[in-house]
């Protein structure tokens, strides 16, 4: 059984298109902000046999963490909450936050690019997520676990 850590993190990889469209971003831009090449998000997006790593999590988490706080983007902070912290959410109600975002910036995207998609699904899914349930503690306390970790391997 994959430990906690794991969850986590496959549970943001399982997660990251729909997060990263609900941030109004493109693959590229996620890409720049943490680092990486596109090419690297569009492999962690596809999963397959590529692991996100505990790194990549913390980036990703950062950035995201940081775009619904300084934007406002409280409908991106509850989802990070409900698809990512909350091991509980039933797959049901993952599913429909999934195909709620695709169907609300498939069209969007294509005529007007990441950012007007991404208000799109912030629109959509605001009526979803409060059938969802409150949120819980985001990643900073599981950033700290994270780095408590990394002190005890040295």
């Amino acid at each position: 059984m994959a430990n906690f850590d794991e969850q986590k993190i496959n549970r943001l990889q399982e997660n990251l298109t729909v997060l990263r469209k609900v941030a109004g971003w493109s693959a590229e831009d996620l890409a720049k902000m943490i680092g990486v090449t596109r090419q690297t998000i569009v492999n962690l997006e596809k999963a397959g046999n590529y692991q996100m790593t505990k790194i990549q999590y913390i980036a990703i988490r950062t950035v995201l963490e940081a775009e619904a706080r300084e934007n406002k983007n409280n409908t991106l902070g509850e989802l990070v909450e409900i698809l990512v912290d909350r091991a509980d959410t039933p797959e049901q109600s993952k599913e429909e936050v999934r195909k709620t975002v695709t169907v609300a910036t498939s069209n969007v995207s294509k005529r007007t690019g990441s950012a007007v998609a991404g208000r799109a699904a912030v629109d959509a899914l605001i009526p979803l997520l409060s059938t969802l349930g409150p949120p819980v503690v985001g990643a900073a306390m599981f950033a700290v676990e994270l780095l408590k970790d990394k002190k005890k391997i040295k």
